[in-house]
């Protein structure tokens, strides 16, 4: 099977939130092939430093995931 994940899912895969275990669920049911818009990484870019600004997770580790 194949799956396509938008900025929000990827999020869900990095950081634990209401949603995490669904996306983390999912991927693991029968999935072949995960593709991502080529916008999908300025956006998650964005909503990383998002999460920093509102202190949900520190720089640090928002480096380390880039």
């Amino acid at each position: 099977m194949k799956a396509f994940l938008d900025t929000s899912s990827v999020i869900k895969l990095y950081h634990q939130e209401e949603g995490s275990d669904f996306v983390m669920e999912a991927l693991s049911n029968d999935i072949e092939e995960v593709f991502l818009s080529e916008l999908a990484v300025l956006e998650f870019s964005s909503a990383l430093w998002k999460k920093i600004r509102e202190k949900e997770i520190e720089e640090k580790a928002a480096i380390e995931v880039r």
